[in-house]
């Protein structure tokens, strides 16, 4: 995810590998916030290394999910949709 990317930016990092998921305008700052998929056997690391260096004013850094500790077994119709993507259980 990064934000404060001008278009030549942007070119630049797909001309690397880098490709665009998704563009959502922030209002607020007056700037898009860009979802990028790394190039292939790229470490995230040094994908949010090439990202910051392109474009210094720019800000970036990977996409956190955050979840409870807890091993409490998990009940819902949320439950179906973690076991599509294969999120581990107990997370």
């Amino acid at each position: 995810m990064a934000t404060g990317l001008s278009s030549a930016e942007i070119g630049r990092l797909q001309a690397t590998g880098f490709t665009v998921l998704d563009r959502a305008d922030i209002q607020l700052l007056g700037s898009q916030l860009i979802r990028l998929r790394i190039p292939p056997n790229m470490p995230l690391e040094a994908a949010r290394d090439l990202v910051i260096d392109a474009a210094p004013q720019s800000t970036a850094d990977f996409v956190h999910y955050y979840r409870p500790g807890q091993d409490a077994e998990c009940a819902g119709p949320h439950c179906a949709a973690a076991g599509l993507i294969g999120w581990p259980a107990g997370t």
